[in-house]
This record gives C-alpha cells, structure tokens and sequence, in this order.
C-alpha cells in the first residue's frame, strides 16, 4: 500500500467516526481543503500528521507513525530507519508497547478531541498504557 492510499484510507474510515471529514479536519484543527490535499496526494501529509489521523480512525498511530517516517525519509537515512524501526514495529510485549507509546504521547498529549465518536472517546496514551 503507498502512503497517498493509507493517507486516503485513514481519512476515510476518520471521517466516517467523526462524522464527516469536514468535522475531522474541525477536530484536527486544520481546514477542510488541506485534508483534501492530503487525501487527494496533492500535499505531504507530515508523519506527525498521519500519526493523528490514525488515532482518529482507531488505527494503531505508533505503527503509523513508524510506517510514515520511512516512507518520508530517502537515501542511507531510509534504509537506517528501516533496520531500526523495522524492528520495531515487529516487536511485541508490555516493556516495547510501553516505549512506544511514550512516543504517541507527544502526539496525544497536547491533542484534544473535538470531534464526538460514535461509540467512545478517542482513547489517550495513558489508558493505552494501561495507566
């Protein structure tokens, strides 16, 4: 899958929970046409950014964000972060989710949901922790 159709995919299925896309870029606190340039593959949708947009469709945002910054990364810099984060996102067990979710914690820290999900609230890093 190419990152314009997981872009794509993502926007998708999060506007579906939020309601409309139009309300999921509201929520994400960005306008309307920029998420379409996004879905649409005429703007870089940032791994950041991503990440975000996997939280809001229930996706798991740290494999997003892992899957993004390779993608977005050229040269020897991609091929290091595939050997590193690779591995990473092929890792399982409490002590490598915890680690990991500190990074989403940058990226749900400071965000606050405006957008009303269906059936519960956008779960933060902490309850992912388990904490």
């Amino acid at each position: 899958m190419d990152k314009t159709s997981s872009v794509k995919e993502l926007i998708t299925k999060a506007g579906l929970i939020c309601g409309s896309e139009y309300k999921l870029a509201k929520a994400m606190g960005i306008a309307q046409p920029n998420l379409s340039a996004w879905k649409n593959g005429t703007r870089a949708c940032t791994p950041a950014d991503r990440a975000r947009l996997a939280g809001f469709a229930r996706e798991d945002a740290v494999q997003e964000l892992v899957r993004a910054t390779i993608d977005s990364a050229k040269g020897v810099k991609r091929e290091q972060l595939v050997r590193l984060l690779g591995k990473l996102s092929t890792q399982t067990g409490a002590a490598r989710i915890s680690e990991l979710l500190s990074l989403t914690s940058l990226i749900y820290g400071w965000m606050k949901i405006k957008c009303k999900f269906k059936s519960r609230a956008m779960p933060t890093a902490r309850a992912l922790a388990g904490g």
